[in-house]
């Protein structure tokens, strides 16, 4: 056994979800470990996660609807004589005793369409690039691109507590290369607060994440208590004064592409913004006080110095002060909440690059790998198995041609990028469109 770090077992997770002990899911995160370079590793800082689902060989024969199942086992009834539990207590439908009735929802890629299906859900984090945000909402800088290796995945009887299984698997990333500090989702994922979001931040992690349309209305909320309790804006996940510019509460119509993503990076001057880590939750702090933007309001903080592009705004609302100081805002407020502004084009950007565990899911569903055209692995144990020879294949092709698998280089193990160059890479797109946009830029001064 290596040196990795524990790994336990969740105690927020169903304890009717069939799944993978923990011994188990130890030796899967060894050999993953064992398959990836150890400088890529030690220079690991930010990961994809995605799920897919896979449907089982072996046909389907039972069609009862598991809610009318769990129902009667509520209510202490009897259950049709043609009825099998597994030790989950959920239905066996098919030869493939492990095998369970769960959602596959629509992809654009694969022609799939929202469907219920007998089966696997298999999750994968995948070694991403890192970038860096130094708070312009119009600019990222990205580190050089890093080979997808796959640092851990789960194989789970389909299900619908699919957040748990992701929070599992950054779980166990996290025990091989404890330096990760970014996941990147989807939606399909994001919207699980309670079983995702909220435990991976909790690891001291953030998420880039997309948004789906009814998550990007304004709303009002109350943060903070007694003399420091104020009210605020929210959109997209992000906070804002009550002094808001009208302009900015609301999505305008009509507008291009290019023409929004300049009204979200002009908005972000308006955001509160994040500070440091406190039990339960994050501190943020205004505007104003963070030098992004100046108004007649007096500034909760001492010794502002703004920025030089920030911009001069005259406030109507009812108020004598810009705040009422550090708003400690807890993780269950934070489901929609990430560093980088949703709609600016530095998000954008970060996003993109959930694009390397796409491929990692092309690469298991063709060429004989997990779908039921070509695997006729049955059960959970068998199927998982399959999953971790795709795995060492897939990691060690990748290792052949990676030139941070020579441990004789030395030379590269202070790199901050896995490259053997700390140097930062800026591309086409860090420039701004126009000196328009020059007002959406932070300096040291307004931190992120």
């Amino acid at each position: 056994m290596t040196d990795s770090a524990p790994i336990h077992d969740d105690d927020h997770e169903p304890v009717t979800q069939l799944q993978i002990g923990s011994d188990f899911r130890r030796v899967i995160a060894d050999i993953c470990k064992a398959t990836i370079p150890a400088k890529r590793l030690k220079n690991a800082k930010a990961i994809s996660v995605d799920q897919t689902a896979f449907e089982t060989f072996y046909r389907t024969t039972d069609f009862h609807r598991q809610a009318d199942i769990d129902l009667l086992i509520k209510e202490g009834k009897p259950l049709p004589d043609d009825v099998e539990l597994g030790p989950d207590g959920k239905l066996i439908r098919c030869t493939d005793l492990d095998a369970r009735g769960g959602y596959r929802s629509a992809s654009s890629a694969t022609g799939f369409k929202d469907t219920r299906f007998t089966g696997y859900h298999v999750t994968f984090a995948v070694l991403t690039r890192p970038v860096h945000w130094s708070g312009q909402a119009d600019a990222l800088k990205e580190h050089p691109d890093v080979p997808p290796y796959i640092l851990n995945f789960s194989v789970d009887p389909a299900s619908n507590n699919v957040g748990h299984m992701s929070t599992r698997v950054v779980r166990d990333a996290l025990s091989i290369a404890p330096g990760i500090r970014e996941v990147l989702v989807d939606r399909g994922i994001s919207q699980l607060g309670e079983a995702f979001v909220r435990p991976v931040r909790q690891l001291g992690l953030d998420i880039t994440m997309d948004l789906k349309k009814d998550e990007i209305s304004t709303t009002m909320i109350a943060v903070g208590t007694g003399k420091h309790k104020q009210h605020l804006y929210t959109a997209e996940g992000a906070f804002y004064p009550l002094w808001l510019p009208n302009y900015f509460k609301e999505v305008p119509e009509g507008l291009t592409t290019n023409e929004l993503r300049t009204w979200y990076a002009k908005r972000a001057r308006y955001r509160w913004s994040a500070g440091q880590r406190v039990d339960g939750g994050i501190q943020f702090q205004c505007p104003q006080c963070a030098g992004r933007v100046v108004t007649n309001l007096k500034t909760h903080r001492k010794n502002v110095r703004p920025n030089k592009s920030a911009p001069s705004v005259k406030v109507t609302h009812n108020a004598d002060s810009c705040c009422k100081g550090l708003a400690t805002i807890p993780f269950d407020m934070l489901n929609r909440w990430q560093q980088i502004p949703w709609g600016t084009r530095a998000w954008k950007k970060a996003y993109s690059r959930r694009l390397q565990v796409e491929n990692v899911n092309g690469m298991v569903k063709a060429n004989g790998g997990l779908d039921p055209e070509f695997c006729r692995a049955r059960g959970l144990g068998s199927r998982t198995l399959a999953t971790l020879a795709l795995v060492v294949i897939h990691n060690l092709k990748l290792a052949m041609t990676d030139p941070l698998a020579d441990d004789a280089d030395d030379d590269a193990d202070d790199d901050t990028n896995g490259t053997g160059d700390d140097s930062e890479v800026e591309t086409n797109d860090d420039i701004l469109d126009s000196e328009d946009d020059l007002v959406a830029g932070h300096s040291t001064r307004a931190p992120p």
